[in-house]
């Protein structure tokens, strides 16, 4: 977390809105497929260097798996990435283009039925490369958890529809699900549940959802790489911990009662010292020791209840 405040804000949250790609999936389980006209080698090391200069978590995937090595001698110009819609350069003088179906300025998504990247070498439509979505494991029951507890949940994802019922059985009928959404429309949307009065906590895959984690009251970028930097969130949530987001919240639930518990004990001494100092019933050596004793008594008293409150959800 970027300071104490930020378990404040989590307290005070009441609508949490999931990206799907990267956040609730895990990118490293997923596996690619290409459908298309067959790559040649050289296209396959230009689209791998292309994809390895994305910070979309497909873009990453692709450049992992998909078996080439680029060539050291290939010159890269004019590299360009739109958030949320794909990335395009010039490859030793040749035009490459991965990203959505709208990205290659293509009509319809040519059937594709599954969460894809698609291709463009020179002028030439080559095809896409489908990705299974591997979900996290334990999510359906951190959704339900989350549910359970008061929290509103919403889904905001980039990819087309064919994830709806997947997304339906873990977070349920009740949750707003929206498709096709482009960084901005993320960002337009918790600007309506804010102007609701809601507080709102984005859930995001960190560079592609910037702008709505930086507009939300507390933003979380969920991260599988400890190399990645996120300077557009609040806090960073390693992505082996996301099943535990629950246990998080009750934990700055709980934190806040005891923040609010130790002023009031604080107050307690205060008023309790106060009465002894008007009826001068203190030696002052008495109370040059009782100062700074009621200072520790709070910190440990704030130390221990926090330990405790960290056992009781396991963290």
């Amino acid at each position: 977390m970027k300071n104490a405040g930020v378990i404040e804000s989590l307290a005070e949250t009441n609508d949490i809105v999931f990206d799907k790609t990267g956040t609730i999936t895990e990118p490293a389980l997923s596996r690619l497929q290409y459908h298309g006209i067959p790559l040649t080698q050289s296209e396959k090391e230009m689209i791998v260097l292309l994809a390895g200069q994305s910070s979309h978590p497909l873009g990453k995937l692709i450049a992992a798996q998909l078996d080439a090595v680029p060539q050291s001698g290939y010159l890269l110009n004019g590299f360009s990435e739109s958030s949320g819609k794909g990335v395009e350069a010039t490859i030793d003088g040749i035009y490459v283009k991965l990203g959505s179906p709208a990205f290659l300025n293509m009509t319809s998504a040519d059937g594709t039925q599954t969460t894809a990247v698609h291709i463009q070498v020179g002028n030439e439509y080559k095809g896409y490369f489908g990705f299974n979505n591997h979900y996290r494991k334990g999510i359906r029951k951190t959704m339900d958890a989350l549910r359970n507890n008061g929290y509103t949940l919403h889904v905001l994802s980039g990819d087309n529809d064919t994830e709806m019922d997947n997304l339906r059985y873990i977070f349920g009928e009740q949750t707003n699900i929206r498709f096709r959404q482009l960084p901005v429309d993320k960002l337009e949307y918790i600007k309506e549940l804010q102007q609701k009065g809601r507080k709102v906590l984005m859930v995001g895959d960190g560079l592609n959802d910037a702008g709505a984690l930086m507009q939300a009251d507390t933003g979380v970028a969920v991260n599988d790489s400890n190399t990645q930097f996120t300077p557009a969130c609040d806090a960073i949530l390693d992505g082996s911990r996301v099943s535990d987001l629950n246990r998080f919240m009750q934990y700055a639930r709980s934190g806040k009662k005891i923040i609010a518990a130790s002023f009031a004990l604080s107050i307690l001494y205060n008023f309790v010292g106060l009465s002894f100092a008007v009826s001068a019933s203190l030696s002052p050596m008495v109370a040059a020791i009782l100062m700074p004793a009621s200072s520790i008594s709070i910190v440990l008293f704030v130390t221990i209840a926090g330990n405790l409150v960290g056992k009781k959800f396991s963290l």
